[in-house]
């Protein structure tokens, strides 16, 4: 497993133990620069889950409680992006909905009306962010110095060289390649 604290979730009766293996394949191969705005919907339509599942799921991995029992730290934090409505703009990254205020603010661009988030909870998005690193064995690491080349290396003395031996008619290609 990239996440071994998933098998936490294997006894949790709102998801499967298949759906949470799934989930730590997907999690374990997504780009680190989605780590910080990993959205549920994009592992569902992945893995073909339905969307209530992909929500119990992930409401699971930043429960506190599930995890302080096995004396560890949640896989995800919860992230509420508030944007202004009227022009679209970030206004406020909160990791607690009841931070979010319930009262009008004033958006960095003062030409903007004041608005209060929550008469417009469509501006508001939600992503998860990744707080863990996957575990990868040093057995599965490749680095590009461990893969050996499908074919030898091709330089522009081979494209000469096979030039050469072209008739002439037909080196239009391999001049474009290599323009002498």
């Amino acid at each position: 497993m990239f996440f071994p604290k998933l098998k936490i979730l294997y006894q949790a009766p709102e998801v499967t133990k298949y759906i949470v293996n799934e989930f730590d394949r997907w999690l374990g191969t997504l780009s680190k620069m989605r780590y910080d705005y990993i959205n549920p919907l994009d592992f569902a339509t992945a893995a073909q889950v339905d969307n209530a599942m992909t929500l119990n799921l992930f409401s699971l991995c930043v429960d506190e409680e599930i995890f302080n029992k096995e004396d560890t730290t949640p896989l995800l934090r919860v992230k509420y992006i508030v944007e202004c409505p009227f022009c679209g703009e970030h206004y406020k990254t909160y990791y607690n909905h009841q931070d979010i205020p319930n009262e009008y603010v004033q958006c960095h661009d003062e030409s903007c009306e004041e608005f209060n988030p929550y008469e417009s909870p469509h501006k508001i998005v939600i992503f998860f962010e990744l707080l863990d690193s996957p575990e990868i064995p040093k057995s599965k690491q490749i680095t590009i110095f461990d893969k050996t080349p499908a074919s030898p290396s091709f330089s522009a003395d081979d494209l000469e060289s096979i030039r050469n031996e072209m008739p002439e008619d037909k080196t239009k290609f391999v001049d474009h390649l290599w323009r002498r």
